[in-house]
Parts: structure tokens; C-alpha cells; sequence
């Protein structure tokens, strides 16, 4: 069961069936507001979760690979 495939922008990937799940994506961002960042490195971009995801928040973001 793929919990991103009903969510419009990550609807595109899926097809995978590991990964990150929705619940901890939005905990993670939650937290990097509650703390004051401003920036999102991701050194794995994997299937591109947390790109869309710092982008669909306002996020700066920084993708390392």
C-alpha cells in the first residue's frame, strides 16, 4: 500500500513502496518550523519526498548527490 498515492504532488512515485512515510515527513517539517529552520538539506533526494515537500511548504532547500 503506497500512502503517497492520493497526495497530488507525490502521486507521480507511486510505484514505490518503501520510503518515507507522510506521517513522518509532516512531524519532520512540523518540527523544523517549530525550531526556526529556515533550510532543508537533503543528502539523499531519493524519490524526491522532501524536495516536494520543502518546496510545497516555503522552505529553502539544498539537494546533495
Amino acid at each position: 500500500m503506497d500512502p503517497w498515492k492520493n497526495m497530488p504532488v507525490h502521486r507521480i512515485f507511486s510505484f514505490v513502496e518503501h520510503g518515507l512515510l507522510p506521517g513522518i515527513v509532516d512531524e519532520f517539517f512540523v518540527l523544523a518550523e517549530e525550531i526556526g529552520c529556515s533550510l532543508i538539506v537533503d543528502p539523499f533526494i531519493g524519490g524526491g519526498v522532501v524536495t516536494a515537500e520543502s518546496i510545497r511548504r516555503g522552505f529553502k532547500r539544498e539537494d546533495i548527490g
